[in-house]
């Protein structure tokens, strides 16, 4: 899950760093509101931790699938019909990630 703020003047994405899982952590992390700097258009702004959104990581995702390919020719030559299954690897990733961005974007914080 990558977390973002969208700049007020720019209208970009821009990431935010830490290892909140949810808004309260993150609000723990770095409080109610918080100073964003855009390195972009240069604009300093007070963000509440509502305006915080997330998303799915293709990283994640894109390495899951490898492994399911690389894990699925391996079980294929070596065990057989096993190996069909490994493109669960890949649907179960993208499955997390999708629920863990709902879970983070739908928690919201008293303003």
């Amino acid at each position: 899950m990558i977390k973002y703020i969208v700049c007020p003047g720019c209208k970009q994405d821009h990431p935010i760093k830490g290892n909140a899982k949810n808004r309260g952590d993150l609000q723990m992390q770095k409080g109610n509101e918080f100073k964003f700097n855009c390195h972009h258009c240069g604009k300093i702004a007070n963000t509440h931790v509502n305006d915080v959104k997330a998303k799915p990581n293709k990283i994640i995702i894109v390495a899951a699938t490898l492994v399911a390919v690389i894990g699925g020719v391996f079980l294929l030559l070596f065990i057989g019909y096993l190996g069909g299954f490994a493109f669960l690897i890949p649907m179960a990733a993208w499955k997390q990630q999708e629920l863990s961005v709902s879970a983070f974007n739908r928690y919201k914080i008293k303003r």
